[in-house]
């Protein structure tokens, strides 16, 4: 799962760096959604949501990352 984990936020990568910002989301939150132990991937999808000023959302995400220390 680890490597579909990373497969899948290497996409998301390509997609933000292509100004595909809610592409990406759909693709973390996927990952998210696998891997929900992932804190690179529930770290990465905090700061797509900072980035996109959905800070609710953005606060769930450091929620669930506490959580998970």
């Amino acid at each position: 799962a680890g490597a579909d984990i990373q497969k899948i936020l290497s996409d998301a990568d390509r997609f933000a760096n292509l100004g595909m910002a809610d592409k990406a989301v759909e693709l973390i939150e996927e990952a998210v959604a696998k891997a929900p132990e992932s804190v690179e991937a529930r770290l990465r999808l905090k700061q797509m949501y900072l980035d996109g000023g959905l800070i609710e959302k953005a606060a769930a995400q450091a929620n669930a990352l506490a959580d998970l220390y």
